[in-house]
């Protein structure tokens, strides 16, 4: 039997007004499009396979609410099929826009929820494996233990009479790869990096000539980045990430 995350009942509270006769088709269709972008997450589960955490519970009720909200708007069709590219799919296909969003820094277990202000937008099978749930974002990353170091990144912000500007540091958990290699500048040219930071693939974009400030442990010297780069096989096959070469 396939999980049905939302009721009637559910969907008529969420849009504040009567379910239309179709709505357990709708929802079905839905919780299939919410299956699919959680085929990868690990949580505990009950018997019947749903999560065993209320939020998670809540965060999939309503996500599948908010798709069927959008389908009752006209703006798109169960019929038309899954993953098909909508307005509600777009900001969240876009790395950039998933991280603009404020996350909770514990990163204890595979999954994680932080509250999102102002922003609803449905589940969908982004490459980065990252969604946002109605005002609560459900990031996944198989490879959050790598996420360990953590480094103080000032992004590039543009470029002002005295220089380069940055934005003012935030601290961010990586994975610092040690090793000196060629690598491509934006320009096309080829440089020397003397290190590989690697990271979330949710965060948020790294422009080169941004600084990254290494912990003690290696060196603590703040760096030049080279080139960025998203790391991701567009299949879901391997774990996505994304990696920053420094100076």
């Amino acid at each position: 039997m396939p999980l049905i995350y939302a009721t009637p009942s559910d969907l008529a509270t969420w849009t504040g007004s009567p379910a239309p006769d179709n709505a357990p088709v709708m929802l079905r269709e839905a919780s299939g499009l919410v299956g699919d972008a959680i085929i990868c997450d690990l949580y505990e589960a009950t018997s019947t396979g749903l999560p065993t955490n209320p939020a998670y519970v809540d965060a999939l009720r309503d996500a599948t609410c908010a798709q069927v909200e959008h389908w009752i708007a006209g703006a798109d069709r169960p019929a038309r099929g899954r993953g098909r590219t909508g307005t509600a799919h777009d900001g969240v296909r876009d790395r950039r826009c998933i991280g603009q969003l404020r996350h909770l820094p514990d990163r204890t277990g595979s999954a994680e929820l932080g509250e999102v202000s102002d922003r609803v937008v449905v589940a969908d099978p982004a490459p980065c494996r990252s969604r946002v749930v109605v005002g609560v974002v459900v990031v996944t990353d198989p490879l959050a233990s790598w996420w360990r170091w953590p480094v103080l990144v000032a992004r590039k912000i543009g470029d002002g009479p005295y220089g380069p500007a940055h934005a003012t540091p935030v601290e961010v958990l990586v994975k610092i790869t040690a090793k000196r290699k060629k690598v491509l500048a934006p320009d096309g040219s080829e440089v020397i990096s003397e290190a590989r930071v690697s990271m979330a693939a949710s965060t948020e974009l790294i422009p080169p000539g941004s600084l990254v400030t290494l912990p003690p442990e290696f060196g603590g010297r703040t760096a030049e980045v080279l080139a960025e780069q998203l790391h991701h096989d567009g299949a879901g096959r391997t774990p996505n990430f994304y990696s920053v070469d420094l100076t």
